[in-house]
């Protein structure tokens, strides 16, 4: 699959052309704290659209700096954002580096398959969801050996199987429209860090795991074995 940033409009107005450029907007618990810190900053808004291809789709999803496109979960677990359907039960997602919905996404399916006793499902749930974050996921994962140990043994199944699967975005775009020659080649440079550092699309298809083989469900569950995460941290919940 292909996913390419097309029609680039930067809307400057005048007195911004110094500015930085604005990022799509993110409701992940690490940046509603950034937000809390930080003094609203003025910068340059834009917009675009991602044009989506492969052999059976072509779609266009929409990203706009001022509206709310980066898939996100509410307080009560679910998705939200603007999706990219392709078909009953299966769509494109938005998804930045820094909110970890990646990992949230690839729990919630393993959760619905049950192939996971459930000390270690728990032990995963708080480090992914910890008590602080009163719902959010959490704003940090760096240093968390359950989750990277339980999305290193997963997540290549899961995108084998087409449950679960990141898709980077091309770093090639067509025209940028708005701006002089000197503004759009900072905003070439900012805009290709952005999307090789913190963006990419994830496909979802959330009916599949209900028609797994025996044993593609298999495969699953001996990583289930495999998973051994430290489980010391459920003390700190009881």
């Amino acid at each position: 699959m292909n996913i390419e940033l097309k029609k680039i409009v930067l809307d400057i107005k005048p007195g911004q052309e110094n500015l930085d450029f604005e990022k799509l907007y993110e409701n992940s618990y690490k940046e509603a704290l950034k937000r809390e810190t930080l003094t609203d900053k003025e910068k340059i808004q834009w917009s675009g659209i991602f044009h989506i291809e492969d052999d059976e789709i072509e779609m266009e999803f929409l990203a706009d700096t001022k509206g709310n496109y980066i898939t996100y979960l509410d307080l009560d677990g679910y998705l939200n954002g603007e999706v990219a359907e392709i078909d009953e039960g299966s769509a494109l997602h938005l998804v930045s580096e820094g909110s970890n919905i990646y990992e949230a996404i690839c729990f919630m399916e393993i959760k619905k398959l049950k192939v996971l006793p459930e000390p270690k499902l728990k032990a995963l749930e708080y480090s992914l969801f910890p008590k602080f974050a009163q719902g959010f996921i959490a704003s940090d994962l760096s240093g968390e050996n359950n989750v990277s140990e339980f999305m290193e043994l997963f997540t290549p199944i899961l995108s084998n199987l087409e449950l679960i699967k990141k898709i980077n975005i091309s770093c090639e775009w067509s025209e940028i429209i708005g701006g002089n020659s000197e503004i759009k080649e900072r905003f070439e440079k900012f805009l290709k860090d952005y999307v090789e550092k913190e963006l990419f699309f994830l496909y979802y298809d959330t009916e599949y795991g209900e028609m797994l083989s025996k044993k593609e469900y298999n495969e699953l569950f001996a990583q289930g074995i495999k998973y051994n995460p430290n489980t010391d941290i459920l003390d700190l919940y009881e």
